[in-house]
């Protein structure tokens, strides 16, 4: 995943809010096992954006693929969370959930929930956090 700007950004915060109010997925796995058993992969080409329903019955994909079926789980769960976005030379290259608790859910960096830390992303310049009401929290660094 790579996102040009801000504006990008806000479209798939958009795009996953409105799946998770009209994609009325019933997701039987829980957490742990959707971290375990989520097979990740890059896109090559052109970004694509799949509902939660279809990414959940693959189980595999993006980074993004993988953030709209975890915001599934964790609204049928009725469990706060904030959507993460890693940015580096003005653009974002990866997305990850964390929870109202700071739990991390992200197979990318564990297969198991996990306490959130800044030091887990050093590569990035910085981490940028929504809620489903698009407050921003900044975590380091600035965005442009």
């Amino acid at each position: 995943m790579k996102i040009k700007n801000k504006i990008a950004i806000i479209f798939l915060l958009t795009f996953i809010i409105r799946q998770l109010l009209t994609d009325h997925l019933k997701i039987n796995m829980t957490i742990k096992n959707l971290l375990e058993n989520w097979r990740k992969t890059r896109e090559k080409g052109q970004e694509l954006f799949y509902k939660p329903s279809t990414a959940y019955k693959r189980m595999w994909g993006d980074c993004d693929d993988f953030v709209t079926v975890m915001s599934a789980k964790l609204k049928q769960l009725n469990i706060k969370f904030k959507i993460g976005f890693l940015i580096r030379d003005n653009g974002a290259y990866h997305v990850f959930v964390v929870t109202n608790k700071n739990i991390l859910l992200d197979p990318w960096i564990s297969r198991r929930p996990i306490q959130f830390k800044r030091s887990l992303y050093k590569n990035a310049d910085n981490i940028v956090l929504y809620d489903i009401n698009f407050k921003e929290e900044l975590l380091w660094g600035m965005i442009s």
